[in-house]
């Protein structure tokens, strides 16, 4: 419902940014809906839910979302078949969501080809995310939008315990979270 708000109030803004801040908003708002959506459709009432199942789509949303369909960009899941507490899939879901977007919008000027990558592995007690590209190496510029978005995935981090590492090259960017797998999640 907030989703299809902010799509009508869209519609009414001729400002290509505010547009634009909108569309990140729903982006969002969809990457915590998809949790609960995944919630309540599951026949037993838990908060636990499957990570792989969560980023998989999310990841397949978004590229369908900000990438040209006739970029020949293709997208690389290699996510663990884990079920997770909400509260550590939330702030990977918007995570990654925002990393993604980040990567989608600017890492592939002018209908450039290329790969995105998004994976969750475990490393004994430690859950690891990374989110990566083989675009221009620099994919956002330096705008007020985008510096929230990065102490937004710094702030995402933390919350999971972890640090966020972005390394940028002219080869691409990889951003990584390792945080600590916690005890009801290994349930």
């Amino acid at each position: 419902m907030v989703s299809s708000l902010l799509n009508l109030q869209s519609r009414h803004l001729t400002d290509s940014k505010a547009v634009d801040a909108l569309q990140l908003g729903k982006s969002r708002v969809r990457s915590m809906a998809l949790i609960h959506q995944q919630l309540y459709t599951d026949k037993e009432v838990s908060t636990l839910a499957n990570a792989k199942f969560y980023l998989e789509k999310l990841s397949q949303e978004i590229t369908n979302t900000y990438l040209d369909k006739n970029q020949a960009v293709t997208l690389k899941q290699d996510i663990l078949d884990i079920d997770l507490d909400i509260d550590t899939l939330i702030p990977m879901g918007l995570l990654v969501n925002e990393a993604l977007t980040n990567a989608a919008k600017y890492a592939f000027p002018e209908g450039k080809d290329g790969q995105l990558e998004v994976s969750l592995s475990k490393q004994g007690e430690s859950m690891l995310l990374a989110v990566a590209d083989n675009g221009n190496g620099s994919q956002e510029p330096a705008t007020n939008s985008t510096r929230f978005g990065s102490m937004l995935m710094a702030t995402l981090a933390e919350q999971l315990g972890g640090e966020l590492i972005r390394n940028t090259s002219e080869t691409g960017t990889t951003i990584k979270v390792s945080f600590p797998l916690k005890e009801i999640e290994l349930n």
